[in-house]
């Protein structure tokens, strides 16, 4: 059989769990008031009396970007799907402050079945298309096998921090490296047709303060370009 390569598009979505608040916003709790009767004890004419606040926090925004799309190309005899190079696929965090991938879920198209485990050129597959194994390996972080099923993850983003002496400002990264395996395939494809589509849980990352560059204020000392020999300097 002659081997040849089809393209698949993996779609991908990013769920924010907080997204941009709306001005009248109130965090849960908000307004709450607990009150306690004030005693005086006999004898005083004063006694004191304290109000402790209380802080939630609440993000107004989260910028997370991500491809919405991945192409891979699977050899309709089986085997080793050829994918992105290593970085290409990434999570960029546009936010002041660190976010975490906390859990991912994946829609598998008809005519489609992911497997847990690596294909092979001798796999088979009862579906129209075929079996796929798709595993995220992050540059930070344990990896991903997708799989159907919802999956507690804990993929954490740094910060975007402030460029320095004028440069533009870094954002926070987590790079991935994608490996894929597909059975024999079953029924060639025309055109990248979407196999499946992974939903990504995103939230602000209680756990990691965030680190922002400060430029240093003090700059450099500019040498003189034109110093004065010191006369007490020994001649060679």
């Amino acid at each position: 059989m002659k081997k040849k390569n089809i393209a698949l598009a993996t779609a991908l979505s990013a769920a924010l769990v907080l997204g941009t608040a709306p001005a009248a916003f109130a965090a849960a709790g908000v307004g709450t008031m607990n009150t306690s009767p004030l005693e005086v004890p006999d004898g005083k004419a004063e006694a004191p009396a304290k109000t402790e606040v209380l802080v939630e926090t609440f993000a107004a925004q989260i910028d997370v970007a991500l491809p919405l799309t991945m192409t891979v190309a699977a050899p309709t005899v089986g085997g080793t799907t050829t994918v992105p190079t290593a970085g290409v696929y990434k999570m960029v965090n546009k936010s002041a402050l660190p976010v975490k991938v906390t859990k991912a879920e994946t829609k598998v198209e008809s005519g489609w079945a992911l497997k847990d485990t690596a294909l092979t050129t001798a796999s088979t597959s009862t579906e129209t298309y075929g079996d796929m194994n798709m595993k995220l390996t992050p540059g930070t972080g344990t990896a991903w096998t997708v799989t159907e099923t919802a999956t507690d993850l804990d993929w954490k983003i740094v910060a975007k921090t402030a460029g320095v002496d004028g440069a533009e400002d870094v954002n926070g990264e987590l790079a991935f490296t994608v490996a894929a395996t597909n059975s024999q395939l079953n029924k060639a494809l025309s055109t990248a047709t979407k196999a499946f589509t992974i939903t990504y849980t995103v939230a602000l990352d209680t756990t990691e303060p965030s680190t922002p560059v400060v430029p240093d204020p003090t700059p450099d000392p500019t040498p003189d370009p034109d110093p004065t020999p010191d006369p007490d300097a020994p001649t060679a």
